[in-house]
């Protein structure tokens, strides 16, 4: 079985161009769940596929390969995050 969550997701990271590390920072997790993730080697929770959806502003659909569209979620979080680094 394919694992569309570990392909999407670790084409997420480098899509908004975020470390492992600074992703785990973001959503309170380790780095290594993060790695763990992006390999394939573990999956997440449910919960922590929305926290990760919620932080990234992205859709679970598309992360778990339900859909081929992505759908950017309203993420106030991320935004000011994301313009904090600039």
């Amino acid at each position: 079985m394919e694992n569309k969550f570990a392909e999407r997701f670790d084409e997420l990271l480098k899509e908004k161009n975020l470390s492992k590390r600074e992703c785990a920072r973001l959503c309170n997790i380790s780095a290594q769940s993060v790695s763990d993730w992006t390999t394939g080697k573990i999956q997440p929770t449910a919960e922590m596929i929305y926290i990760v959806c919620k932080t990234l502003n992205e859709s679970a659909d598309f992360l778990l390969g339900l859909t081929e569209e992505e759908k950017k979620q309203n993420n106030y979080f991320f935004n000011i995050q994301n313009n904090y680094n600039k």
